[in-house]
């Protein structure tokens, strides 16, 4: 749907800028939770992100410029990338007013910048990762001072609906963008790697991908259930001279916690180099 007429902005009334996967995956989470905002807009040019947006929320009014955008929205999310912001900051900055509430999940953008070109403190940065796209999200929330209470809970409820949120200092987020924003894709090549492994040795590919992910599933659900650390689950396992202790041998030859370390940091170092 298109809306581009000016009205004054309901209470929860929520924007997108950007309508890509991530957007996508929030507004599913958002529209379909216990605690709904008000109406959905959204901006993008790509007519292929907009028709998959719309998939996940209906009821979305897709806006074509900035100024429709703020005009109808209190709280604006900003659903792009760190390379798009130059270009979209000071055209957003004519539009922010006192009682626009921005959310930023752009990796990199410390909230300086951000209110710097925004001309407003209420700004919270967001670091969220790919499973919120089937509600197993993990975000990271850092904010400023000025967000009152109110505005935290409706960008802790948006992100509450795509699975667990962590309040943390915002110093902390480049090592959050290391570990979380990217650890999908650690656990992803651990994946790739483990059913690879499965068929190499004579296992079908059906068949090792459902031993590797219930083998995760279970390893994750585990720990949860037992409250026990994973050191001491390992141990459990590992017998002398079994099997077990003979795979993990093999991975502390081959560096495997240095790599997973090493991964992380380079990661959070990316991150420090977005925000420079």
């Amino acid at each position: 749907m298109n809306h581009d007429s000016p009205t004054m902005p309901a209470n929860d009334d929520l924007g997108f800028i950007g309508a890509g996967k991530m957007a996508q995956a929030l507004v599913s989470g958002v529209v379909s939770g216990d605690r709904k905002p008000g109406k959905v807009y959204f901006l993008d040019p790509d007519d292929g992100a907009a028709h998959q947006f719309c998939l996940h929320a209906p009821a979305a009014e897709r806006c074509h410029s900035l100024q429709a955008l703020a005009s109808h929205c209190r709280i604006i999310v900003l659903a792009i990338k760190p390379q798009m912001m130059p270009q979209v900051l000071p055209k957003l900055a004519d539009q922010v007013a006192a009682h626009h509430l921005i959310i930023s999940i752009a990796a990199g953008i410390p909230i300086h910048q951000l209110e710097s070109q925004l001309g407003t403190h209420r700004v919270v940065r967001v670091m969220p990762n790919t499973p919120c796209l089937v509600a197993q999200g993990m975000s990271a929330v850092a904010h400023d001072p000025v967000v009152d209470s109110h505005d935290l809970e409706c960008v802790l409820n948006i992100l509450g609906s795509v699975g667990d949120v962590a309040l943390v200092d915002e110093s902390q987020m480049d090592v959050v963008t290391g570990l979380s924003g990217s650890g999908p894709a650690y656990v992803f090549s651990f994946i790739e790697a483990l059913m690879e492994s499965g068929v190499e040795n004579g296992l079908s590919v059906e068949l090792a991908q459902q031993l590797t992910l219930q083998t995760l599933k279970g390893a994750v659900a585990l720990v949860e259930a037992t409250g026990q650390s994973p050191h001491f689950l390992r141990e459990q396992v590992t017998s002398p001279g079994g099997t077990t202790l003979a795979g993990l041998t093999a991975l502390e030859d081959a560096g495997f916690a240095s790599a997973v370390k090493n991964a992380v940091k380079a990661a959070s170092a990316r991150s420090r180099e977005l925000s420079a």
